[in-house]
């Protein structure tokens, strides 16, 4: 379907993170290649914070609220919107998408997206109206294309891969609790030597901590704000992070990847990827068999997810 219009309901802050406006503006860029028009209902704070919604139109939320816009879909990506709220939308649009990863509230939604692994359908069954379309696993990541563009050259990459040389440190936009530092602490501590990519997001409010850190390491920290994180995925061999939606890029480029859970939404995630032993222990075991690591975190997430929900989006509207 070309030419639809769409609105997205999704904020960014430091406490809340990213991940939320991140996929929502994923899918928003996936449908304007066929010519969709999107706007974001969302907060001047998510504006400041992330650079890429500068390229849509946005709107108040309270004042979309009281004069609502017809559309051909509503999407809504926020934990604190629940049934009574999506409802008072249903005469305004054609249909609605909701992507959520708690289970744990009520929706009036047409297509429901839950990338999580491990989540089932079971789940949202008593959630959603018994017609609505619930997309669950990691089969509908919502990923941008440079992630599913690169897939096929970084697992050539990480079959040749025999040494770990560069780590990816990333924690997210905000990462308000340092754990930037105690991830390099940790490298530190272990026997890796060589270089380091740590990303710090978009308001780093532990820079000159970090900065502090880098000039007395043994390793090459290299500090990023604005980061290609698709390039830096592919470039790192291993990576200490956060496991929230970005796990799912690293699974798409083959990554192997220490997490560590930083929020109680990625409970699930890390339930299914985490690891027990410490991050040296880790570091030794994947040293020594690199291929297995990374064979196993590829299939979770094959790159193609932004185009199977699309295409739901299309032959729902159609039907």
């Amino acid at each position: 379907m070309k030419n639809g219009t769409a609105f997205f309901h999704c904020e960014a802050s430091l406490k809340i993170g990213t991940g939320h406006v991140m996929r929502c503006l994923t899918l928003a860029e996936k449908l304007l290649e066929n010519n969709w028009h999107c706007s974001f209902v969302t907060s001047k704070t998510s504006i400041d914070l992330i650079q890429r919604l500068q390229n849509f139109s946005y709107l108040d939320p309270e004042e979309f609220y009281r004069a609502p816009k017809k559309s051909d879909l509503m999407v809504f990506d926020n934990y604190q919107i629940e049934v009574n709220y999506e409802k008072h939308f249903r005469n305004f649009t054609k249909k609605i998408l909701v992507i959520d990863d708690l289970a744990n509230r009520n929706h009036y939604c047409d297509i429901l997206v839950d990338q999580n692994l491990g989540t089932k359908i079971e789940d949202y069954k008593n959630l959603v109206r018994k017609d609505c379309k619930i997309l669950t696993g990691t089969d509908y990541c919502i990923l941008r294309k440079e992630f599913s563009q690169l897939r096929y050259e970084a697992l050539e990459k990480r079959l040749k891969t025999r040494e770990i040389k560069n780590i990816l440190v990333n924690f997210g936009g905000s990462d308000l609790q340092n754990q930037t530092l105690k991830a390099l602490e940790e490298i530190e501590n272990s026997k890796f030597l060589g270089k380091i990519n740590a990303v710090l997001g978009f308001d780093a409010k532990h820079l000159q901590t970090i900065e502090n850190f880098s000039k007395t390491s043994k390793n090459n920290i290299i500090i990023h704000q604005q980061a290609n994180m698709a390039e830096l995925i592919y470039e790192a061999d291993l990576a200490f992070a956060a496991g929230g939606t970005s796990t799912w890029e690293r699974c798409c480029l083959g990554l192997p990847t220490f997490l560590v859970k930083i929020a109680d939404n990625q409970d699930k995630i890390f339930k299914e990827l985490g690891q027990k032993e410490s991050f040296a222990e880790f570091y030794y075991k994947v040293s020594n068999n690199y291929q297995l690591y990374s064979g196993k975190i590829k299939e979770y997430a094959d790159g193609s997810g932004t185009n199977r929900v699309t295409n739901i989006i299309y032959e729902t509207l159609i039907l």
